[in-house]
């Protein structure tokens, strides 16, 4: 198995970092493992602003369909003068396994007493949402965000449908709860191998997710990263220095609690994002698909 180096970021001591991805070892995962059956065609729909702007959306939303082995008819592209997040939540309603939106609109007012639309229609549809955002193809670099939870394994499926097809660059952002420089310091002083193979909740995420992308083909692509600092100051600090053409992430918790504790991630990023963003939910089926009315 041939695989990227794992990198860090911002880490002033010695560096720690620079060992195969092969030493994440996913022989458990990965043995006497069977071919997985082909995904099935993923239903896309298209949500965007009428004018110039539409076109360009459409565009993008073709290509990807390309990518996805999927179709995408002008039935499923709806443009709106005004594209509001509660029209949104209608469309949505109507059947799709990932909505493509350009910027949603909003009174000035009802953005100070709502929040950004775009953070609530992520809050409240229960289908993915991609926001595109200065919109670019083909894909030559994509940045995965993960948390290491379960809730990540459905944007890692993403993540292989559209790198694989697309021969897009990965790289893996490995969000960590916020530590000092000391605690950061005995961390990687112990060595980053060590830790990586150790079963803790992020160690083994990271193995399956290796595994996924093995099977995916996008192995030799692949590149791991660590940063300091808050999660959501991690993936700012990431999108900043890397010019990456898509993010993908896991939406947040619904459970406040569990928000608390790694730290909000999404709305944060789309607050300030300016480029594309993929928040990725749980596959849905026919009869669950609805959205959501908690704002």
């Amino acid at each position: 198995m041939t695989l990227s180096s794992i990198r860090t970021g911002q880490y002033p001591q010695r560096d720690p970092s620079m060992v195969p991805f092969g030493a994440i070892s996913t022989g458990r995962l990965s043995a006497k493992r069977e071919e997985k059956s082909k995904d099935k065609p993923q239903r896309l729909m298209v949500y965007c602003k009428t004018g110039s702007t539409a076109k360009t959306i459409q565009a993008y939303a073709r290509y990807l369909a390309e990518l996805l082995d999927t179709d995408l008819s002008d039935s499923q592209m709806t443009a709106r003068e005004n594209p509001t997040c509660e029209d949104l939540v209608k469309q949505a309603g109507l059947g799709a396994d990932l909505i493509i939106v350009e910027k949603l609109n909003q009174s000035f007012v009802s953005k100070l007493l709502l929040g950004s639309p775009e953070c609530r229609a992520a809050a409240r549809l229960k289908t993915s949402l991609l926001f595109a955002r200065q919109p670019g193809w083909p894909l030559r670099r994509v940045l995965l965000v993960t948390r290491g939870q379960d809730r990540d394994n459905p944007a890692v499926d993403w993540l292989v449908r559209l790198a694989r097809p697309s021969g897009a660059a990965v790289t893996v952002l490995a969000l960590q709860p916020y530590m000092s420089a000391i605690q950061c310091q005995t961390l990687y002083g112990q060595g980053l191998t060590t830790w990586l193979t150790t079963y803790t909740p992020l160690g083994q995420q990271l193995r399956r997710i290796v595994d996924q992308v093995v099977h995916g083909e996008i192995d030799s692509r692949l590149h791991l990263r660590f940063r300091q600092g808050t999660p959501d100051w991690q993936v700012r600090c990431e999108t900043d220095e890397e010019n990456y053409d898509l993010i993908i992430i896991a939406a947040d918790s619904a459970s406040r609690w569990e928000r608390r504790l790694p730290g909000e991630v999404v709305s944060p990023l789309l607050r300030w994002a300016n480029r594309s963003v993929l928040i990725v939910k749980p596959p849905i089926t026919n009869t669950s698909r609805i959205a959501s009315q908690v704002i």
